[in-house]
């Protein structure tokens, strides 16, 4: 290992400490092994290690020795923009070096999508109205099978689809078989491969299965629905990969640019890239350009990653940063045994001995786990008075969670067995909607209220939602902007209807009387009735009519593309507002969540709750919690994903971690381990 010897950073590592550490703190030897080593290497970092602040360090740093020789920049990938965001915080203006040519800072989605999948798109369909959404591919996608359907009665009957259906979906009729069909072809995915001239396969991952013969039947049916919706400028996340690797195969040339354009890469939360990624990242940047993967593989907790062989394997030259400023050495020491691949003892935070800060595992059984989250308030109403002076002092406020690997009952399928999620522990809890702007297949959709939204909507969030309705028939029909030929957006509608003012008057009118309806719940008839939770029916009714008699025709639209998207019924929504899923008791408020959903996430406490996946999560983990046992390959995906989870879920506590398992799960013969290991156990 040896530093690159045209860059002095250790000259500049004071001015680092005072712009991204509080008072008086420094960089321990582990952080500044990392910030100061120039070569391609990998970074394990275990939770609270600061990482994140050494590698805005490191660029900071960087930054002062910018443009580097032959005018090459920095590359930088993460999977948020949190570390973005936090360098602009941190550094004001001083940033702006970094977020200028040759320099490239985004996600790994955003680089595929700038670099490689877009223009191997617009050379392949000579399209540049692009987007990459799996909802709008999916939209899309329907919309031309259902065509299909209707023009070719027998495509319904095809074998080779219905063979790949489970045994359960061919018993199913009409519709609901239908849609069983359609999931099993959005499941196919397109490979471009180039030799001497461009081959397409057609995989589904799932079924394990692929279509290689261009000249059997079967692969024409399918070509002509995913081509056909690509053709319309609608990618997949997953499309997007494959088309890159097409596009480095084809265009070789491309990485030497791009590896011409960049000295070096560094790549964040690298435990969170899956094979697909990493291949693609690897055949971009070649050995001209200094790499630096950093993450934690005891972390990787998504479907993608939790397979029998890690998509991230780090090297044997890594760095490795055991030091957390996170969470108490109590905590340390009993997490360092649900850890998969433990690289070194994992030091924590010194803040004193009292047995009050010791990890307390709540055992509760049938009749008791509805008074788990009771407990768990009790225990931090007894201990808050020793870290509430500390978060004073910085200007924090206590962050209490309780969390589980499963939303609901629904998402589990013990068969036999009482099903245990977040909801069996606090009935109220309710899994929260995907953000984002949803894209429905019913009108009735952009009118309805979600269920369990609590917090009153603005007019503004009424409007954004009924400008997105009449976006949604403009694309259901194919309809395109125009004076670019491109799918509209709110800006260039509003444009668009400006040219005719009588129109665009009429259309102004009519969306102020049904925002106001909406609003207040209040029409002109008196037999409408609304229930709290859904919008008012007779707005429905309103613009069905607005579009038949005025829209559709104004944009030469006919009727029957749009019926189906008119008629359909009401696609069932859920949404969560923040105080729906937040227990309460003795003062103290306790937010309910997955362990995806807090994942890089500090609490003060932190409740795991034990679940079922696969198995209860207490038979998962028991031997491993206890020292009876490390993990070792041979004990499967699914006690591997399990010992992800906890440890996730584990290390998010700066103070005070407990567990709830059921009692019948944890016998009385492990108590003397568990207690040995630091566990307090509690018994409701």
């Amino acid at each position: 290992m040896a530093p690159l010897k045209d860059i002095d950073i250790l000259s500049h590592i004071k001015d680092a400490e005072k712009l991204f550490l509080p008072e008086g703190k420094n960089f321990d030897q582990e952080t500044l092994s990392f910030i100061t080593y120039m070569d391609s290497t990998d970074v394990v970092a275990c939770p609270g290690s600061g990482k994140t602040t050494a590698l805005l360090a490191k660029l900071y740093i960087l930054s002062k020795y910018m443009p580097f020789e032959g005018n090459k920049g920095i590359c930088v990938l993460t999977h948020t923009n949190v570390a973005i965001d936090e360098i602009k915080r941190r550094m004001g203006k001083a940033s702006s070096a970094l977020f200028t040519y040759p320099n490239f800072f985004g996600t790994i989605q955003s680089f595929v999508d700038r670099f490689l999948s877009i223009p191997a798109y617009v050379g392949l369909y000579d399209n540049r109205d692009v987007t990459i959404n799996d909802d709008v591919y999916e939209s899309r996608f329907r919309k031309l099978v259902f065509e299909a359907a209707n023009n070719q009665k027998e495509f319904w009957k095809n074998p080779y689809i219905i063979n790949l259906l489970r045994q359960d979906e061919k018993k199913l009729k009409g519709v609901t078989r239908i849609k069983s069909m359609i999931q099993v072809l959005l499941g196919f995915h397109p490979i471009w491969d180039w030799g001497e001239s461009l081959n397409i396969k057609f995989c589904n991952y799932k079924k394990n299965v692929s279509l290689n013969d261009s000249s059997k039947e079967n692969y024409k049916n399918i070509n002509e629905l995913i081509d056909g919706t690509l053709a319309t400028g609608a990618l997949r996340y997953r499309d997007a990969f494959n088309l890159g690797k097409y596009y480095v195969s084809r265009y070789p040339q491309v990485v030497e640019a791009i590896c011409s354009r960049f000295k070096y890469l560094f790549m964040d939360e690298m435990q969170d890239t899956d094979h697909t990624q990493i291949d693609l990242i690897n055949r971009v940047f070649n050995d001209s350009v200094v790499k630096q993967r950093i993450g934690d593989p005891n972390q990787a907790i998504y479907d993608s990653q939790v397979t029998e062989e890690d998509a991230w394997v780090p090297s044997e030259n890594k760095i490795i940063i055991s030091n957390s400023k996170r969470m108490s050495q109590q905590i340390a020491n009993v997490i360092h045994n649900v850890c998969i691949k433990p690289e070194a003892n994992l030091e924590g935070v010194d803040r004193g001995t009292d047995n009050l800060l010791s990890p307390v595992m709540i055992l509760y059984d049938n009749n008791s786990q509805l008074n788990v989250l009771t407990k768990y308030c009790e225990l931090i109403k007894e201990r808050e008075i020793l870290w509430k002076d500390e978060l004073a002092i910085t200007g924090k406020t206590p962050e209490y969670y309780a969390v589980g690997w499963t939303h609901d009952n629904d998402e589990v399928t013990s068969k036999g067995l009482n099903k245990t999620s977040i909801q069996s522990y606090y009935p109220d809890y309710h899994r929260p909607v995907r953000s984002g702007n949803p894209i429905y297949d019913s009108l009735k959709n952009y009118l309805v209220k979600p269920t369990g939204s609590h917090t009153q909507l603005s007019p503004t969030d009424i409007y954004n939602s009924l400008i997105s309705l009449f976006l949604r028939v403009l694309s259901e029909a194919d309809k395109n902007n125009p004076t670019n030929s491109r799918r509209y957006t709110k800006k260039s509608l509003l444009e668009y209807l400006k040219v005719n003012e009588m129109f665009y008057t009429d259309f102004k009118v009519n969306m102020a009387n049904w925002v106001k309806q909406i609003c207040k719940h209040a029409c002109d008839n008196e037999t409408c009735t609304h229930r709290s939770d859904v919008y008012p029916t007779c707005v429905f009714d309103q613009i069905s009519q607005y579009l038949k008699q005025s829209w559709l025709p104004h944009f030469e639209i006919d009727e029957h593309k749009v019926d189906m998207f008119i008629d359909n019924p009401i696609e069932h929504i859920e949404v969560t507002s923040s105080e729906r899923n937040v227990f309460s008791s003795q003062g103290v408020e306790v937010k309910l969540g997955t362990v995806h959903s807090v994942k890089g996430q500090t609490h003060t406490a932190t409740l795991f709750l034990e679940c079922f996946r696969n198995d209860f999560n207490g038979k998962q983990l028991l031997d491993y919690m206890t020292g009876d046992k490390t993990y070792n390959d041979k004990d499967g995906k699914n006690k591997k994903c399990a010992l992800k989870i906890a440890y996730v879920a584990m290390s998010r506590p700066t103070h005070f971690l407990c567990a709830a398992f059921h009692k019948g799960r944890v016998p009385c013969t492990t108590h003397k381990s568990l207690r040995d290991l630091g566990w307090s156990l509690v018994t409701i």
